[in-house]
């Protein structure tokens, strides 16, 4: 009956499309009947045209008692609805339409009526899809009747290449994107059943509800994450969230049925296809899980075929007695456009009204025709309106008819109708037993709260260590703080480690929200404050590694500070694009929380995040960036200057972050009351390493240095001192007359060296020596020596160390465009002395950022030894 709709609202928007077509001849127009026709055993396929479908009375017999009629129904509801617009003058006038079927999932193979649930192994989208829009180029629009699995692909491709395709079976929330799937429509509801499941709930005080969802299956998942998500915001605690594959074991079912025992659940939602949803029903059944104390919902109908129902040794109408059913609400059944349509599909099908009424009340299809025609009546749309697809949005927010199992057969009792604000009794339900007062929830004897208390061990734990985390990231902070003139310092450079050091501390400071009971606000504060710190500190170290490949893979870089600039920016960018998704995931309102019992007497809880498309580029974009980090490290390694290379810092940080990656998404499968102290422990192991590698070399460095200079001399000059003393005391012992002697032969030959990096660490210079061309542009940190005398100017690199003599004569300026560049000529002048070890005429030209810094180099130099 629902199909019936959706075949004439295709027409009519086929109609829509081809008005400029209709002239006094007939014109013949196709549609497409896509479904899974390989249940059906005779098929004999052309592509995947279906090419010898016959409805006769056998096949019609055949189809109301077994589990392939839900497909072989809906070709007859399309071939009445097709029927009728031929025969009505009032619709579609000098058009015929004629139809095509499709098959979804190839040809007929063994065992497929039991095992097919949508997974076509690609058939759909593949073979049948193209078939359609390129070999079939009269179709120009599709019914299908097929899972959400399959129609999610499909729908896709028809949408590319402008098709339309109007579904009566796939409800999945996700195909109602409309950027995605501009061309796919339907005439079933597929958003607010939580809202609606809600209502009910709350009308009879119920607060705890468990749910078991078909895992692996579009609609199952996309619904079971809906209902979840609707029932969390509205303060209904999930005690159990099972998810199962379609075909699940015996193992399967024994953990289902331990997980809600455990969780004590009296009100469980199921959510998965009718052959799920029936399977799972009856083993609770067979294992004492169904009964007075629980009460069953769901959206599918719990009805078995007869050569199903054999399978169990029990009363099958018996252990269904009380199920909810939440279903579409039906057509008004003595409205004349159901009238007509009845009797055609009687027509056709060769079928009792009892045979055919016990279909549709199996299936459990609403039909949508009353509601177009109450739609029309009504005034508010007409029928171009539905035709544009520009009243979709009322088609979706339909009530939803609330049934009863009433224990005769799989006959249901209407008790009332749910709306995403309201419910409206009819009369009360019946549940299992007899009862008319629903069941408790259980929420009376609530078990104890298993929470991180600063009582608790694992509570205690993780408040030291998180203090512990932050005061070692505060006191490096300040350490780097006050030893930024330091070499080693200003090679780490300063503002980019001081970032690194913050994100560690943001991660550090996440741990305070495992500390206490559990709320969606205390969730989102340590998700945001790990995933802020996570981002800082990587998108960091990622930039400024960059900026080293960059400054020594680059042969021609004159102005340093303006790559470091640019570097700075894109780390700037990469953390604003965290923030700006997280601040979508914050309003969102994505995060919740699950409570899962460990035994009857007690429970833990935890967050639970439903999913989003902004924690989705959350997730994604903080994988790439740590992803990023290897390659990184491999690029590094070609930076020379063992200063600059930080090669082993970043392999370090890959494994550490990778290891708590896998531990964390890993033991979330299997989650306990351990689990978030488990993963607390990793955040702060990982963080940790990441630290303490950042900081051990810097601070191994620095004390060394200090301890050295609170050292006597070493051994060799204490040697040199003692040489030089007993050189003198001959001198006396031979009573010399000093004055006589060259003071130059007795003083000690000092050397004397002095790094020029209070101005800057390392400078790009180039020179020319004697008649020689310029050579190209390095980086070198400049340094000043003397020794007797003597003095020159030392630019050192990894690869290379270039010397240069400086005497009384050198000519010293500061020249360029804005003053920037210091030039240093030399140029031999007689008398001057030429058993030097590096050329003696030169020019050598050193580049800074502007005219002060060349200017406060200039200075130094002047105060170093070589003045």
């Amino acid at each position: 009956m629902g199909f019936t709709f959706s075949s004439i609202f295709t027409v009519s928007l086929s109609a829509k499309a081809q008005k400029n077509m209709k002239k006094a001849n007939i014109t013949h127009i196709t549609l497409a009947l896509v479904s899974n026709y390989c249940v059906w055993k005779d098929t004999e396929l052309s592509g995947s045209l279906v090419t010898n479908f016959v409805i006769d009375p056998e096949n019609s017999s055949q189809a109301v008692t077994s589990s392939n009629g839900n497909f072989f129904f809906n070709d007859i509801a399309m071939v009445a609805a097709v029927d009728m617009v031929n025969e009505n003058p009032a619709i579609l006038p000098n058009v015929h339409v004629h139809i095509k079927r499709f098959t979804d999932c190839g040809a007929y193979y063994p065992g497929v009526v039991d095992s097919y649930s949508g997974y076509s192994g690609g058939y759909a989208t593949a073979v049948m899809s193209s078939d359609v829009v390129f070999n079939h180029e009269d179709v120009i629009g599709v019914v299908g009747n097929e899972y959400s699995t399959t129609a999610r692909s499909v729908a896709g491709v028809f949408s590319q290449y402008q098709i339309p395709y109007c579904s009566s079976g796939s409800v999945s929330p996700r195909l109602s994107n409309k950027s995605r799937y501009p061309y796919f429509f339907r005439t079933l509801p597929s958003k607010g059943l939580g809202l609606n499941i809600y209502q009910l709930l709350k009308s009879w005080k119920i607060s705890r509800v468990a749910i078991v969802f078909q895992r692996g299956d579009e609609m199952g998942m996309q619904f079971g994450f809906e209902i979840t998500e609707s029932l969390s915001k509205s303060n209904i605690t999930i005690v159990a969230n099972v998810g199962l594959a379609g075909t699940f074991r015996q193992c399967d079912l024994d953990h289902t049925k331990q997980q809600l025992l455990q969780s004590d659940a009296r009100y469980i939602i199921i959510s998965g296809q009718n052959s799920f949803t029936a399977q799972l029903y009856y083993s609770m059944a067979a294992v004492g899980l169904v009964g007075p104390k629980f009460v069953w919902i769901g959206y599918n109908s719990p009805d078995l075929y007869d050569n199903q129902s054999q399978m169990y040794n029990f009363d099958i109408h018996k252990a269904v007695t009380g199920f909810i059913h939440f279903q579409q609400k039906p057509p008004d059944l003595y409205t004349w456009q159901f009238k007509q349509f009845y009797n055609r599909v009687l027509e056709i099908s060769k079928l009792t009204p009892e045979q055919l009424r016990s279909f549709f009340c199996c299936c459990c299809r609403g039909a949508m025709l009353a509601g177009f025609d109450n739609l029309l009546k009504s005034g508010s749309v007409t029928i171009e309106m539905l035709a544009q697809r520009q009243a979709q949005h009322l088609l979706n927010y339909t009530p939803y008819q609330v049934t009863y199992y009433n224990g005769d057969k799989y006959n249901q009792t209407v008790f009332g109708y749910s709306y995403p604000d309201r419910f409206i009794y009819q009369r009360k339900p019946v549940f299992f037993g007899g009862s008319m007062i629903p069941p408790s929830d259980g929420g009376k004897h609530k078990p104890v709260i298993y929470i991180y208390s600063l009582k608790t061990r694992e509570g205690l734990i993780l408040c030291i260590l998180g203090t512990a985390g932050v005061v070692t990231a505060v006191l490096s902070g300040v350490f780097l703080y006050c030893n930024r003139h330091a070499t080693i310092i200003k090679i780490a450079s300063v503002p980019e480690c001081l970032l690194v050091i913050s994100g560690c501390g943001a991660v550090f400071s996440s741990l305070a929200g495992y500390i206490g009971g559990v709320t969606a606000s205390k969730c989102q504060i340590r998700f945001s404050l790990a995933v802020i710190g996570y981002n800082c500190a990587i998108s960091t170290i990622i930039s400024k590694n960059l900026l080293l490949v960059r400054m020594f893979g680059k042969r021609n870089i004159r102005n340093a500070d303006l790559e470091l600039v640019w570097f700075r920016r894109l780390n700037t960018v990469m953390v604003l694009i965290n923030l700006l998704l997280l601040l979508c995931f914050t309003f969102s309102k994505r995060m919740g929380v699950v409570t899962k019992s460990i035994s009857n007497e007690s429970s833990f809880e935890f967050c639970r995040v439903s999913s989003s498309p902004a924690y989705i580029a959350i997730r994604i974009y903080n994988l790439i960036l740590g992803a990023f980090l290897a390659p990184v490290a491999f690029m590094v390694r070609n930076v020379r200057w063992e200063t600059h290379n930080e090669t082993a810092f970043l392999i370090i940080t890959t494994v550490a972050l990778g290891l708590c990656f896998l531990i964390v998404h890993g033991i979330q499968e299997l989650a306990d009351e351990k689990t978030d102290f488990t993963v607390a422990l990793s955040i702060w192991g990982a963080t940790s390493v990441v630290l303490v590698s950042l900081m051990a070399p810097k601070v191994a460095a620095i004390t060394t240095r200090w301890l050295k200079k609170r050292r006597p001399q070493n051994a060799l000059c204490r040697a040199k001192f003692m040489n030089n003393l007993a050189d003198l005391q001959s001198l006396s012992q031979t009573r010399l007359d000093y004055r006589s002697i060259d003071r130059q032969y007795l003083a000690v030959a000092v050397y004397r060296r002095k790094a020029l990096t209070k101005t800057v660490d390392v400078c790009p210079y180039r020179f020319k020596k004697g008649g020689s061309r310029w050579s190209r542009w390095i980086l070198g940190r400049p340094e000043a020596h003397h020794i007797r005398g003597r003095s020159w100017l030392s630019l050192n690199s990894r690869q290379v160390t270039n010397c240069f003599w400086v005497t009384e004569s050198s000519h010293i300026v500061v020249k360029g465009r804005c003053g920037s560049t210091v030039i240093i000529s030399v140029k031999l002048e007689p008398g001057d002395a030429v058993d030097i070890l590096v050329d003696a005429t030169y020019e050598l030209q050193l580049d800074f950022k502007d005219t002060a810094t060349a200017q406060s180099f200039l200075k130094e130099l002047n105060a170093s030894p070589i003045a």
